[in-house]
């Protein structure tokens, strides 16, 4: 696609610019975010209201990957979602899902989104029922 972000040269150093990038896409859209530890459990970010500290709104498991995306990439981010509590759980990459992985995500509840290059232009982060201001 040519709206995806190239593959990582550096995956270590890509994952977690990658991670800051999410971030700063849900911060500009008004959110209060924080950014897990380097043992995660599943979640690199973690988004919350502006009125509600207790409970993130959601949390996004962020994969900056060289291809598709299978099925332990949704189970990290259901995992990460109920281990802080999170409303829902978001697989953000800059690569799609395999169809088995995009159908475990629909099964489980799981809501991916692409973030390609042109995402920081656009202000798409998530898919349009998540696409609301706190």
């Amino acid at each position: 696609m040519a709206d995806q972000l190239p593959p990582p040269e550096k995956p270590l150093d890509a994952g977690r610019l990658f991670e800051c990038y999410v971030a700063a896409l849900c911060k500009a859209k008004g959110w209060r975010v924080v950014r897990t530890p380097h043992t995660d459990y599943g979640a690199d970010v973690l988004v919350y209201t502006p009125d509600d500290d207790e409970r993130p709104w959601f949390a996004i498991q962020c994969k900056y990957v060289s291809e598709p995306l299978g099925v332990a990439a949704v189970q990290a981010a259901h995992s990460g979602a109920a281990h802080y509590g999170a409303r829902l759980a978001v697989l953000a990459s800059n690569h799609r899902l395999t169809p088995q992985a995009r159908n475990h995500a629909d099964t489980i509840g799981v809501v991916p989104t692409t973030v390609g290059a042109d995402t920081w232009q656009t202000g798409i982060i998530l898919p349009m029922r998540l696409e609301f201001t706190p």
